[in-house]
Formats: C-alpha cells, structure tokens, sequence
C-alpha cells in the first residue's frame, strides 16, 4: 500500500472541484429599471418577453433568486447554467448592464479565456512572456497579428495551426507541448472525456 501522502495542491480524479448542483444564488436587478426597460418603446417585443421572465424569481425588492445547474451532457465539472442576468443572450447585453446597477461586471468569455490560461501556467511554475503581453495589450497585439479576439482563440483551440504570427505560435507551443503534458495526468478523466468524446467540436482537437 502506498502510504506516501497525498499532494493537496494537485486534484487528483477523485479530488476535481465539483459543486453540489442545483444551487441557488441572489442577484441583484433593478427593478425601477426593469419597469422602464418593459415600457420602453424601442425595446422589442421578444426582449421584452425574456425581461418578464425575471419576475418570477423575484423574492424581495431589486432581489432575485436563481437556480444553477450544469449542462445536459456534463459530468458535474465545468460550466454552470441559471436563469437569470448573466444568462441573457449576448445581444441584450446593454439591458444588463442597465438592470444590474453596476453591481457586477459581465466577463466575456472569449475575453477570460487567455487569462485562464496564464493561470494555469503560473500555477505549474510556467512562463509565455508573449500570453502575458497579450493579456496587457489584447488590442494591440490582435491588430499587429492581423486577428481578432475569436479568431486568436480558434487558433489556440486547434492542436496543429496554420503559419501565424511567432508570437502566436510560441503561445501555441507553451500550451501544447508543456501546459497540456503537465494537465492530463491531473485531471485524467477529463483527458479520458475529450479522447473519447463524438462532440464535432472536440474531434477537431483531442490534443486540447
């Protein structure tokens, strides 16, 4: 038996971060301003109908509760679903950051995603100089590659690229040959889920 003990700050497959789902959370909407926005003349019906949804979770002044749960095909690890202001579609994303009252900042997550990575890196005692540049100077370095934000994330979430900017494929090769090698035997049933997984967006890279 090996009694050698275990590591806290390495998951192993049984120690994932897994939160007990559904869960409820209070979130804060305006409801001066959601009285406004449903009598507002250049809202469009559909918006609209979407906006009355929120009164169902009301359960005190500017206070509303929403459910969470994970997605239809999850294993109970990754991204959290709810009802609620940050679930609206993109689209409506100004009539959030209206109801909200600046209580909260919406994180894209094409715009997360890098510093997702960084972390990572930082936390297994890795550097990419060029990830970091990129996190501090997003625009600059996407107009000097010739990409935007969504095409740079494409680009990372193929296992093989086509020629790009160096600074691009040395964010690439960081990632891939160190980051990934170092993250599989972490987390291996998540490995083991993309390897075999029939999702048309995971066959174009079992290497991520």
């Amino acid at each position: 038996m090996d009694t050698t003990p275990a590591d806290n700050n390495t998951p192993t497959s049984g120690q994932q971060e897994k939160l007990t789902a559904p869960f409820r959370k209070l979130e804060y909407i305006w409801d001066g301003g959601l009285k406004q926005l449903l009598q507002c003349p250049t809202i469009s019906a559909k918006d609209k109908k979407e906006l009355r949804k929120l009164k169902r979770f009301k359960i005190g002044p500017n206070c509303y509760e929403i459910q969470y749960n994970y997605g239809q095909n999850s294993d109970g690890r990754g991204r959290l679903y709810g009802w609620g202001l940050q679930c609206m579609r993109a689209r409506t994303l100004p009539l959030r950051q209206y109801l909200c009252g600046r209580q909260y900042h919406d994180i894209d997550q094409v715009n997360s995603t890098p510093m997702l990575y960084l972390h990572l890196l930082k936390k297994n005692n890795l550097v990419c100089p060029e990830l970091e540049n990129y996190v501090q100077n997003r625009q600059e370095c996407l107009d000097r590659w010739s990409l935007d934000k969504r095409g740079f994330l494409i680009l990372l979430n193929k296992a093989t690229i086509a020629p790009t900017a160096p600074e691009v494929h040395a964010i690439h090769d960081v990632l891939y040959k160190k980051l990934m090698p170092i993250l599989r035997p972490q987390y291996p049933d998540i490995a083991n889920k993309v390897l075999h997984s029939k999702d048309p967006n995971v066959l174009a890279n079992r290497s991520g």
